[in-house]
């Protein structure tokens, strides 16, 4: 018996113990239940882009000491802050900003 197979028989027997879904193929054999994939992407509510392009358009002129507003035009609140976040994390870098949300758009004071 090689230790190949005296791993998998060791982690089969685990997995039947635990009670946990599992499906497992070693060369020809096959042991488990068939396990359905779940998709976890979900579709945007918003076009490819259009999010980024309305962020930059705001922020592109922003300087040390600068506060600009983002409207929230027809994107949601949550959303919006989330993709400005990352836009201004990527291009300004990590801790060069602050932003709030408020009643009208993204408030964001540039740090450095």
């Amino acid at each position: 018996m090689s230790i190949q197979k005296i791993a998998i028989d060791k982690a089969i027997t685990l997995l039947a113990a635990s009670g946990a879904l599992f499906h497992v193929k070693h060369g020809d054999k096959e042991w488990g239940e068939p396990v359905n994939k779940v998709n976890l992407k979900f579709g945007s509510k918003y076009p490819r882009g259009a999010m980024t392009s309305h962020i930059a358009q705001n922020a592109q002129n922003v300087t040390v000491g600068d506060v600009v507003c983002i409207p929230y035009a027809e994107f949601d609140a949550k959303t919006l802050s989330n993709a400005t976040t990352g836009y201004l994390s990527n291009r300004w870098g990590n801790g060069s900003y602050i932003s709030s949300r408020a009643p009208l758009g993204i408030e964001v004071l540039r740090l450095k």
